[in-house]
């Protein structure tokens, strides 16, 4: 993937592609495993964009509560 970040949308998109080629029933045995293999990485792929987005949040969050508080401690000072 050359370390190059890929949207959630996109990566879910072809997890989704995916599962419709594995539900083909022209597909072969051999086919089915290849995309289950490719399936389950783009599974790992969305829970890190997921597991990123999760950390982001709950820091902005943080800040958000730290910024709340000085203002508070200033509007009482």
């Amino acid at each position: 993937m050359d370390n190059e970040k890929r949207s959630f949308e996109e990566v879910y998109r072809q997890l989704t592609e995916t599962v419709h080629a594995m539900e083909d029933p022209a597909v072969t045995l051999e086919q089915s495993m290849e995309l289950y293999e490719r399936a389950g990485t783009l599974v790992v792929e969305c829970e890190r964009i997921l597991k990123d987005a999760k950390t982001e949040i709950t820091d902005i969050n943080t800040r958000i509560s730290e910024l709340r508080a000085r203002e508070l401690g200033d509007l009482e000072e």
